[in-house]
């Protein structure tokens, strides 16, 4: 079975093969509750002591660890789709060269993001519209 939610431009589409997520709850109870941690970003893994997350707020709030610094954005459901506000808020901390220039990374995905796929095993790839995506598990 598989089953793809899609929204208007700039949403995130969902995309499943066989997902028991998808299958017993909508798009919203997927993706809210626990924090989601970015274990790739472009398919270069995270540094081990510089996490970056990601915790979608059913009020519509998104935000995590950035590597260094916390960030903030708006999100909204469109059906069953997603639409993350280009404006990211975030402190402004230094941090040593590599958690800052995963931060970076990170910063410059979030806007682009289009597509998220359920995983196999639960976790989400999230897919930009130039091709660039982060790997993201709960």
């Amino acid at each position: 079975m598989r089953a793809l939610l899609c929204a208007a431009v700039f949403a995130i589409c969902i995309t499943s093969t066989n997902s028991p997520a998808l299958a017993g709850g909508d798009t919203a109870d997927i993706l809210t509750g626990a924090a989601w941690q970015v274990i790739q970003i472009n398919g270069k893994p995270t540094l081990e002591d510089a996490p970056a997350s990601l915790q979608f707020d059913s009020d519509g709030t998104l935000a995590g660890q950035g590597s260094c610094n916390r960030y903030t954005a708006r999100y909204s459901m469109i059906g069953d789709g997603l639409k993350i506000d280009p404006r990211i808020a975030a402190t402004r901390m230094m941090c040593p060269p590599g958690p800052m220039e995963q931060e970076q990374r990170f910063f410059a995905v979030l806007p682009t993001l289009n597509e998220v796929s359920i995983l196999a095993d639960g976790g989400l790839q999230l897919i930009g519209s130039d091709g660039s995506f982060l790997l993201v598990r709960r």
